[in-house]
């Protein structure tokens, strides 16, 4: 029950019953008890996983750290029935005995593309997320936005700070999300530049984080009436996926001391989510 929580007892007792859970290869029986050595095995039914990219690449690698470079429709970490469609499980089961142990240091949000740091054992583990508690490590993203019609549109160049504390909280419509000024709301800090208008209506920005806060940059761009386009909980305009690319990502080594950025490419769908935006608006 403890190291297999997604089912209850009463569950893993129908499971037994119907000779799905083995001892050795042999069915196993309710009161059971388990011996040192023996290998238990979970025959688990078909299971029809969500629709996901699974097209991630190897950005970079070093003996303690893999960078991967995650598509724009892929779990980081294994939800609801992702058991094999999601990153941590395709880097862990890609067939390089290096990798069957790494674990992320952070986390992209599932239509987030770009860069995801994993640590080869747990020692680097430890170094890298210290590094991030510390805010030793530069994570910057692109982002295409779609003000709405009262909101401010700076000239292109122009930077800025977003700093609006967030926490978590329950909306009656949206279930949980993340708002700005709920109480137990933590610092929040989004350094922004804007850029180019890449389609009409729709501007892309450099963003750079100096917190990590669940949702930062979604939030902090939709209070200032900058939503991302396809952001479904935040008010964006539809499209296929949010538009939001962690590109960099740029620390002092913890184990060589030198300081190493890593760079991933922008995806092929980039340059189609702020138009496919405009579409879908006028088929509506």
């Amino acid at each position: 029950m403890e190291r297999f929580p997604y089912f209850d007892r009463e569950t893993w007792g129908t499971k037994i019953s119907e000779g799905l859970l083995l001892v050795d290869g042999q069915e196993a029986y309710a009161a059971q008890k388990l011996l040192k050595g023996q290998i238990l095995t979970y025959k688990m039914p078909d299971v029809v996983e969500p629709p996901a990219d699974l097209g991630w690449s190897v950005a970079a690698e070093d003996e303690w750290f893999l960078i991967a470079n995650k598509p724009g429709n892929l779990l980081v970490h294994r939800m609801g029935k992702s058991y094999t469609s999601n990153l941590v499980y395709l880097v862990r089961n890609a067939g390089n005995p290096g990798w069957a142990a790494a674990d992320p240091a952070h986390r992209l949000d599932r239509e987030t593309s770009g860069l995801v740091l994993f640590a080869k054992n747990k020692q680097a583990l430890a170094a890298i997320l210290n590094l991030f508690e510390t805010r030793q490590i530069t994570k910057e993203y692109l982002a295409v936005v779609a003000p709405v019609a009262e909101a401010k549109v700076p000239a292109e160049g122009t930077q800025g700070t977003i700093d609006l504390p967030l926490g978590r909280t329950e909306d009656p419509v949206r279930g949980q999300i993340q708002a700005v000024g709920v109480p137990g709301a933590r610092a929040a800090r989004t350094h922004w530049v804007w850029g180019p208008e890449v389609a009409p209506g729709r501007h892309q920005l450099t963003i750079r984080l100096e917190t990590g806060r669940t949702h930062q940059i979604r939030v902090h761009l939709a209070e200032q009436g900058w939503p991302l386009v396809g952001d479904k909980l935040y008010g964006g305009p539809p499209a296929n996926r949010q538009a939001l690319h962690a590109r960099l990502l740029a620390f002092q080594h913890p184990f060589t001391g030198v300081p190493v950025s890593y760079q991933a490419p922008l995806p092929p769908d980039w340059q189609e989510i702020g138009r496919e935006s405009i579409e879908q608006k006028r088929e509506v």
